[in-house]
């Protein structure tokens, strides 16, 4: 059982990209996780802006090294900043669990694969070597934090939100990072595969039952975390197709999925993503996805729709809107063609020259 945690330990952390949740509220009688016991503040928004305009300039010193070392493709700072012991509790702390030994045991397998997955593979590591920019201290999924900017060489957009606390010590730092494409908070991605291995060690209902099939397909799942990694994109779908109809469409399975069939081909990739869409038909828990299929599809009004509302939570920048700027150039050129007599070309089959054309 504990080799099985491990390994789900390993797979979530290393995917990495689900509705944010509330914390429920700790059931009395049940012991806190030991790493609860390192007190730490949470700066606001207000506190944040302050910190990055303060004479001592600490806050804003590790926003100049976030950049500078994630553009240069090297994690060290990063992984510096988002301190793992905040993490890992902000992930665990909400969960009550029985002062049982099973699961503590439970609770340090998840800790012991998790930290394990993070020395490999690093949060940062969809960043590396992209132009990495910080943008403003903002709001999202509800908390505070430093809004970066991640920009490929070849389109790759993304945005990532760092909290900021202050420890007991004085010691800035983040305990959890907001990922604006996946809208969702790493601790609540990772916390719904703890509270997986929570709920198989005593089934109850359906989501027991659910919890136990997870937990009887972590062999199947891992094999399809390292095709990915290995970019044997056919290997995960075909794993992908042996796992539990209820597995399948696990948020996280269904984006490892996704992000397979995207490299497969054009075929696969609307047809795993009309099963995203069946199962979570807001654009908002994926906004860069959808707006990515919206214009594969030749919607260009839904993907500038999508991309707007994405700039507008995220307080505007420059990068969005000149995508904005392209996909109105895009579909005015598809307008002009139609008008001269050019045949539309199917739904479905402008993908590739859209997304050259951009």
């Amino acid at each position: 059982m504990l080799s099985r945690i491990f390994l789900l330990s390993i797979g979530l952390s290393g995917l990495l990209p689900s509705a944010s949740q509330a914390e429920p509220a700790r059931e009395p009688g049940l012991s806190p996780s030991a790493s609860s016991l390192e007190k730490r503040h949470a700066l606001s928004l207000e506190e944040i802006n302050t910190a990055l305009t303060s004479d001592t300039g600490s806050l804003r010193a590790w926003v100049t090294r976030l950049e500078s070392s994630v553009s240069q493709g090297t994690a060290k700072e990063f992984d510096a900043f988002v301190k793992a012991e905040w993490l890992l509790d902000a992930i665990t702390r909400p969960v009550a669990i029985q002062a049982q030994a099973t699961h503590r045991e439970v609770e340090e397998a998840f800790t012991h694969g998790t930290r394990a997955s993070w020395a490999q593979r690093s949060l940062a590591n969809d960043y590396l070597g992209h132009h990495f920019r910080f943008l403003r201290a903002h709001i999202l999924g509800g908390r505070p934090g430093l809004l970066f900017r991640s920009a490929g060489e070849n389109g790759q957009l993304n945005y990532c939100l760092l909290t900021v606390a202050r420890g007991p010590d004085g010691t800035l730092g983040a305990d959890d990072v907001y990922v604006a494409g996946m809208a969702e908070w790493v601790s609540d991605t990772l916390r719904r595969g703890y509270l997986t291995l929570v709920e198989s060690l005593n089934p109850r209902g359906e989501s027991g039952r659910r919890a136990s099939l997870y937990v009887a397909a972590l062999p199947r799942i891992t094999a399809m975390h390292v095709a990915l990694a290995q970019k044997d994109y056919a290997r995960v779908l075909a794993l992908s197709a042996l796992l539990p109809p209820e597995v399948r469409q696990d948020r996280q399975i269904l984006l490892t999925r996704l992000e397979a069939a995207e490299n497969l081909s054009m075929e696969e990739r609307f047809r795993v993503f009309a099963e995203w869409k069946a199962l979570h038909p807001n654009p908002e828990q994926l906004p860069l996805k959808w707006a990515d299929f919206h214009l594969a599809a030749g919607l260009f009004s839904e993907a500038r729709t999508v991309l707007a509302q994405l700039n507008e939570r995220l307080g505007g920048d420059s990068h969005l809107m000149l995508r904005l700027g392209e996909i109105k150039m895009l579909a005015a050129h598809y307008a002009a063609g139609r008008l001269l007599g050019g045949r539309p070309e199917p739904e479905g089959n402008t993908p590739d020259r859209a997304q050259n054309e951009l």
